[in-house]
């Protein structure tokens, strides 16, 4: 439709919550108000979106379908990023449209996306099934590196880029609160087989596998890690200092927080490359939230002291990434229950006091008081609550 191609579709699939009142309040309106009724029970889910969709349902009036997909409770877009293709990854409203790698689609261009290239079962999938997509594994088709549009690189859904198309025709429905509240982030590929392209690290020496395996727990693990940033190619654009207190350290150390791959002004958290000191992927290695595993805390104004100026954001890492408990917090916050045990390294963030994005750089200065935030939250037992 968004093509202005004079094509009749007939096919119309909705993504929703996975939640019982929005399903069955749907599911009675497709039946008992639009007339069709529900086809192929207990339809098996593609093997594309078999980690994000807990339930597909299909209904049908004569030659007409309508399909019912319920997202996994970590979101909608979990499911648009993990379409088999780039000119698949498309999402309307009642209020906008928003398309993926528009330019590419445009052209009649898809590349595949991380979820076919890792295990194809079958061509009858998205645009892979139409014979007038010229279907692309790699970037190699661009006769150029592919730089902003590198596969490896993270997007957050809310960046409106090159990557990105979003239009808007009724406020009221407004997509682009949607994009900005979704707080997802994808990547199509771990690896770019572009042989013209700095992210392919087959002929880049210097392109760092994040997240780090193991992640750095000492002070020469962290010094090695500050070596790799420095040393990174492409240069990143920019940079930030954080606070890490690594698993194993004795002490909390100021380090390099780069900016993401291809990202050239800093105006959100999510731009940051946490991943060189705290493991925020685990199992999620192509779509992911990144709000998920973070907390921010405003320094508390003592009786006679005006305002603090700043805020601190905590970063841990996934849960399954199975890390040992964090003994310098232990030996900080004087934790004497396991159950109290912060696990994994913790990165903190400093910024401006009521806007997390808006970054600063934390000084030594700055580690008695994320010490003292620290101490407070874990007595009360909200770390992470």
């Amino acid at each position: 439709m968004w093509l202005g191609q004079n094509v009749v579709t007939d096919n119309l699939n909705i993504i929703v919550p996975n939640s019982d009142a929005v399903g069955l309040g749907l599911y009675a309106f497709i039946i008992d108000d639009l007339g069709y009724r529900n086809v192929d029970a207990n339809v098996p889910i593609n093997h594309v979106f078999e980690g994000v969709v807990e339930s597909f349902t299909k209904f049908q009036r004569d030659n007409v379908f309508i399909t019912v997909t319920e997202a996994t409770p970590h979101g909608i877009f979990r499911v648009i990023t993990s379409a088999p293709t780039t000119a698949d990854m498309v999402v309307m409203t009642a209020g906008g449209l928003a398309v993926f790698y528009s330019a590419w689609t445009l052209y009649g261009i898809a590349l595949t996306n991380h979820t076919v290239i890792s295990s194809v079962h079958s061509q009858n999938i998205g645009c892979r099934k139409d014979m007038r997509w010229n279907i692309q594994i790699n970037t190699n088709f661009m006769g150029k590196p592919c730089d902003d549009f590198c596969p490896t690189l993270w997007h957050n859904v809310a960046d409106h880029g090159r990557e990105i198309l979003v239009t808007e025709w009724d406020t009221r429905f407004s997509l682009k609160v949607l994009l900005k509240r979704s707080k997802t982030m994808w990547r199509l590929s771990r690896d770019c087989q572009n042989s013209m392209c700095m992210h392919n690290s087959n002929i880049n020496v210097h392109k760092i596998d994040l997240p780090a395996n193991p992640m750095p727990q000492d002070y020469e693990n962290i010094r090695n890690q500050e070596s790799l940033i420095q040393n990174h190619q492409p240069t990143y654009l920019g940079q930030q200092c954080g606070v890490l207190y690594a698993t194993n350290a004795r002490d909390a150390h100021v380090v390099t927080v780069p900016w993401r791959d291809g990202v050239s002004n800093l105006n959100h958290n999510s731009h940051l490359k946490v991943l060189h000191w705290a493991d925020q992927l685990g199992p999620d290695l192509f779509t992911t939230s990144f709000a998920q595993f973070q907390k921010t805390y405003n320094e508390l104004v003592e009786n006679g002291h005006p305002a603090s100026q700043h805020g601190y954001t905590f970063f841990r890492e996934h849960p399954k990434s199975y890390s040992p408990p964090n003994a310098l917090i232990r030996k900080l916050a004087r934790i004497t229950r396991n159950d109290m045990d912060v696990t994994s390294n913790v990165l903190v963030i400093k910024h401006v006091r009521g806007n997390k994005h808006a970054v600063v750089n934390c000084m030594t200065e700055d580690i008695t008081y994320i010490n003292n935030i620290m101490k407070r939250a874990i007595g009360r037992n909200e770390f992470w609550t």
